[in-house]
């Protein structure tokens, strides 16, 4: 019961340690919206990409989840947190 525990921590500094690089880093640099954006996105990815490699995990097993199989949609998610922003932007500034 107590085998998850270290990389449940793990996880717990990551998560920290990206708040962390978002407020000091990101933020002041590139605005809220960038930010966050980063933070949540390309910084996830980061991490999936990371981790896959530490457990020794084939590049095919690691990009698995970014295609469009077996009615995946993680890639339109990824799409559509990417452009979100802009698109509520483009909206706000047309009406």
């Amino acid at each position: 019961m107590l085998r998850p525990v270290p990389a449940w921590v793990a996880i717990l500094v990551l998560a920290v340690l990206n708040g962390v690089v978002r407020e000091a880093l990101l933020l002041p640099r590139f605005g809220r919206g960038a930010a966050y954006l980063s933070s949540g996105l390309v910084m996830t990815v980061i991490f999936e990409f990371g981790f896959g490699l530490l457990q020794h995990k084939p590049w095919p097993q690691i990009l698995a989840p970014y295609a469009f199989a077996d009615g995946n949609i993680w890639p339109l998610v990824l799409v559509v947190v990417l452009f979100a922003p802009w698109l509520a932007w483009r909206f706000r500034a047309a009406s």
